[in-house]
Parts: C-alpha cells; structure tokens; sequence
C-alpha cells in the first residue's frame, strides 16, 4: 500500500510539472504573439516560404522557448529561429539594414568622386563625370595613379582599387597621379552622391567588346545594356567578353532579360515555386550572335548565375574562371512594422538543363588559377577564340 502511495505521489508530482511547463509554453507563446515584428513575420512566413513543410518544423516549442531570451529585441528572435532553416537568405532586417538595401535597389546613384578606371588597367583613368569632386579638381582621363591614401598602387589589387577609387566606403580620398608621363600631383577629394553605371566597356586588341557589369541591381540597367549591345563598338566587334566577377547579382529580371538578348531560342531558367516547375522561354529576337565568354569567380551569384548557365547551357558562351557562388533562390522583400523588413525565399531556381546551382555554383569551361588577374583571362579567351 506504501508503494502503491509513492506511486501516486510521483504521477501526481509529474503531472503537475507538465501542467506548469505547458502553462509556461503557452505564455511564452503568447508573449510572442504580442511582438507585431514576430507575429508579422510568422505570417508571412508561413503562407510565402517555398517550403511550408520547413516552417511548420522550425516552429517547435523548443526553439520558440530558446529564441525568446532575445526578446524585446524582436528580429534577433525571428532571425534566433530562422537559422533553423539553414537559408542564409531569409532573415529579418533591422531598420538601419532595412533603409541600406531600399537604397541600393531604388537608387543608380551612391557617394562617387566622379571616376571611372580603365576596366583592364584600373591604374588609368578612363574617364571623369562631369561636375563631380574628380572634374572640380582638374583631373584628366589618361591620368595615372601612382597611389592611393599613400598606398602604391602596385601592391593593390585591381578589385581594391575599383572599389577604393569608383565606389568608396570613405568619403574622402588622397591620389597622387602622373599626367603625360612627366608631371607628378596629388588632390584630395571629397566624395558626393552621383549617378553611377554598374556597366562599363572597352574595345580590346583583336575586335573583342568587354563589358564588366558590377551588379543587377538598377532597374533601368537592361534598357543601359540593350543600346550597349547596339553601339558601334559592339557592332564592329567580332566577340565579345562579358565580366561578371564579382558580381553578386541584384534583381532576377534583369538577369533574365539580358540572358535574352543573346538567345533566340531555348530556356533561360527554371523555376521551383510551392506548386509547380515553369520555364522561362528565350524570345526570337537576338541582339549579338558572335561568340561570347564569360568572366566568372567565387562572388558572381544570382542573377548574375541565371545570365552564366543560360549562355552555358544553351551553348552560346564559353566559360572561363572559377566555380560560382552558388545562389539559386529568388526573395521576396516584405515590410515589417517599426521599419523592419523580411526577405523570404519564395522560389528556387534551376538551370535550363535541371541541373542544381544552389549552395553548389556554376563550373566554368576552363578553370584559371589567378582568376582576379584580368589580363591572364584575355589571354586565355584569345587562345579559344583562336580554336572555334
């Protein structure tokens, strides 16, 4: 009888410790539920994430317990349960990271001194925007920099120098140049807010049209590349070099229409929503049809992947480099109160031959060693030109 009263005690015990733990779970969620950020973002994830299956696994009590201590912090909470997900590219931004990427999609223009290297040889400038800190200051194109905040321009890299000169993070700058390969000076500038391209060309030895795209980012960039394609330059050249290191993507409609401008025929992408597969077909008109190579690194993803495996995949560019990022998902951006906002993958994309480019990139044609040394990949797309 003695053992049968312990028994009853310690189911008694238990029963009420489940009793406090669930009342506590339930507080807890509803405590959560009281955060518009998480309760907003909840939502939307659950009626727009590609996955729903994913969602509802994340949502456990388990992690709603553990991602509460971050609260009233409340999209480190979300972002806390997020990483169950192993997306890195859906993630709540807090207002400063918020603003920061409505700047970058909205606006052609950022903090510039006004100039433009030679795409080849960044020591060169190319050429100066009008009235910018770079024209006020009397520097030329043709000027050459000999260092930069007092660093020699030789133990820099060109993607150091790109971004130091063209799109700094300072807001001053310190050159010292050569002009006509006699006179030394040095300028201080101070940068301001210009208009910028993320597209700049150059006619090479041989006939052969560069083109380096920085980015995906401005929605006016396929109309800038469309007359681009119809210059004279590129209507005289006999191939033509796209460079696309670097290049992080931007928006998924720009990777696709420029894809179309090189096709006439074939599938540019497929992509995965929730319910079904569809393909994005290549219009007849094509705008080039020489021959095409693509500059591809370890940063080009995205909707810069999307213009690499098109060309790839339907056999209308040659591949030189080193195997891509690897970002095949399209997010969407909703707003959250309190100027927060959430990029939610909505979709995944696959190459027009169904092969994978999520988290595994795109291989090149021919791999190069030294990928960030432009001059090497010219000459490697002058051996190939010579073959076909």
């Amino acid at each position: 009888m003695k053992k049968n009263f312990v028994f009853s005690l310690l189911i008694s015990i238990l029963l009420f410790l489940l009793m406090q733990c669930n009342a506590q779970n339930k507080e807890i969620s509803q405590n959560l539920n009281e955060f518009p950020i998480y309760k907003t973002s909840i939502e939307y994830l659950k009626s727009e994430y590609y996955d729903s299956t994913k969602i509802n696994k994340i949502l456990n009590q388990k992690n709603i317990n553990n991602c509460s201590k971050f609260l009233p912090k409340e999209y480190l909470a979300i972002n806390c349960l997020l990483k169950e997900l192993n997306d890195p590219f859906t993630k709540v931004l807090d207002p400063i990271e918020t603003k920061t990427q409505e700047n970058k999609i909205k606006e052609t223009s950022s903090l510039s001194f006004g100039i433009i290297v030679d795409p080849i040889n960044p020591q060169i400038i190319k050429s100066i925007i009008k009235n910018s800190p770079a024209d006020e200051a009397t520097i030329k194109a043709g000027d050459i920099i000999i260092s930069i905040n007092n660093t020699p321009i030789s133990i820099l890299s060109e993607e150091d120098i790109i971004s130091m000169v063209e799109r700094p993070q300072e807001k001053s700058v310190l050159l010292n140049l050569k002009r006509q390969g006699f006179l030394f000076y040095s300028k201080k500038l101070n940068a301001k807010t210009l208009k910028i391209s993320s597209i700049k060309t150059k006619m090479l030895n041989n006939s052969i049209f560069y083109i380096r795209i920085s980015d995906f980012l401005s929605k006016e960039m396929p109309e800038e590349f469309h007359d681009i394609l119809q210059s004279q330059e590129s209507l005289k050249s006999k191939a033509l070099i796209l460079d696309l290191r670097g290049n992080g993507g931007g928006l998924l409609t720009n990777g696709i229409k420029i894809s179309d401008m090189f096709l006439s025929k074939g599938t540019i992408i497929k992509i995965k929503t929730k319910k079904v597969i569809y393909k994005i077909q290549a219009k007849e008109q094509i705008l080039y049809e020489k021959p095409i190579i693509i500059f591809i690194d370890k940063k080009t993803a995205s909707s810069a992947e999307i213009l690499t495996i098109a060309l790839k995949e339907n056999k209308r560019a040659f591949i030189i480099g080193e195997k891509s990022f690897g970002k095949a998902s399209i997010q969407k951006i909703s707003y959250l109160p309190n100027n927060t906002s959430i990029h939610i993958t909505i979709n995944k994309f696959s190459s027009p031959l169904n092969n994978e480019i999520d988290l595994k990139g795109i291989e090149p044609n021919l791999k190069v060693k030294n990928v960030s040394n432009t001059q090497d990949l010219i000459i490697e797309s002058q051996k190939y030109l010579k073959l076909i």
